[in-house]
């Protein structure tokens, strides 16, 4: 594999049987190749004040729903959606939303999400607002969520809950991380 031959190659992310396969063709995120590889919202996290609010915090968009009907049970199976559920049940606890429109899934679906209070088109925050939480909850979709990682990771006034991958993804930069030191 690439990585014990410590041959150099870019991908931003994938599932990790094709992570370790000799041959990987990458697909990067547009908003790592225009943000200098996600610096602005790192210079930011490393200025943000300390975390103000008591509680977990999660904003993405609905991926992985493609296909899946509004009367398809599959529908809350997807990490996500049953992250947006918990918090319904205990707001107090964690503030988590789908952010709409997403176009690469079935409307009707994501408007019974809408209907039941899990997404929202008013759902989408900025980086600094979502840094006033002091827990930030980490949830791959289709991909992996890249830059709102990255950002977690580097404000040091909260502390990041990473959802272990459902569907096994990684980026390049996954080894570096460490348990417990890095996130929980």
């Amino acid at each position: 594999a690439l990585r014990a031959a410590r041959v150099p190659y870019f991908a931003f992310a994938a599932a990790r049987p094709l992570y370790d396969q000799a041959l990987l063709v990458g697909y990067p995120d547009p908003k790592f190749l225009r943000s200098n590889g996600y610096a602005d919202g790192i210079a930011m996290a490393r200025t943000a004040p300390r975390a103000s609010v008591a509680k977990a915090f999660w904003r993405g968009a609905p991926s992985r729903l493609f296909g899946v009907g509004a009367e398809d049970p599959r529908l809350y199976a997807h990490q996500r959606v049953r992250a947006c559920m918990a918090s319904l049940q205990a707001p107090e606890v964690l503030d988590a939303k789908l952010v709409l429109p997403y176009t690469f899934a079935n409307q009707q679906a994501l408007a019974r999400l809408a209907r039941e209070g899990l997404a929202s088109d008013a759902a989408g925050v900025s980086g600094a607002e979502m840094l006033r939480y002091a827990v930030q909850v980490d949830i791959d979709g289709f991909g992996v969520s890249g830059r709102a990682t990255q950002v977690k990771l580097a404000h040091a006034g909260s502390v990041m809950l990473r959802v272990t991958s459902e569907h096994d993804l990684v980026e390049w930069w996954h080894g570096q991380l460490r348990a417990w030191r890095d996130f929980v």
